[in-house]
């Protein structure tokens, strides 16, 4: 009866230890649940493209979750493929992080330089109306010179002293605006 008694304790002393290991299991089963399930809403946030070894990974790690659930398979195996594939995903997210930030700052030159695109357009836009006024003031005054060519005589035989110094038309001598002003006064003077 006694050998009875000490099997029933060892069997009694072998439950609880199998009872606190299925509880230590249970509970391991219940963080891997919830380390997946926060590992599925992180994956709906990165690109499903790059996400699909990624979900064979999971798909694993479920795969051997529930095989642990059925007493079978090492938890230390299982561990190291959730880390490993928490590791993966933990390093996509890190990519399209820096991925975001290249194309942010992307964003920023390409707005830089089309602004700069425009402000070149603009300044070409000013410096063709610059040109442009330029031919036509140029081709007035070639018409008034001919006018005036025509309209006196005297321009063409004396035209190579225009300027010159020491000659009747030494403009550095004598002010063209005031020697207009003083032709005006004369003409008013004659005619009076």
């Amino acid at each position: 009866m006694k050998a009875i008694e000490k099997k029933m304790g060892a069997a009694k002393t072998a439950l609880q230890e199998a009872i606190a290991t299925l509880k230590e299991q249970k509970q391991k089963i219940e963080k891997l649940v919830l380390e997946i399930e926060e590992m599925r809403k992180e994956k709906q946030s990165l690109e499903e493209s790059k996400m699909s070894d990624l979900d064979k990974k999971i798909k694993a790690v479920e795969k051997e979750l529930k095989k642990m659930e059925e007493g079978a398979g090492g938890l230390t195996e299982r561990q190291a493929a959730y880390e490993a594939a928490k590791r993966k995903l933990e390093s996509k997210q890190e990519s399209l992080l820096s991925a975001d930030n290249k194309i942010g700052e992307l964003m920023r030159e390409k707005e830089e330089v089309s602004q700069a695109h425009i402000n070149i357009d603009v300044e070409m836009k000013k410096l063709a109306h610059q040109i442009k006024r330029f031919h036509k003031d140029k081709a007035e005054a070639q018409k008034y010179v001919e006018h005036m060519e025509q309209k006196h005589s005297f321009i063409s035989t004396e035209k190579q002293f225009f300027g010159k110094a020491g000659t009747d038309f030494d403009f550095k001598k004598t002010d063209p605006e005031e020697a207009q002003r003083r032709l005006a006064q004369l003409d008013e003077e004659q005619h009076k």
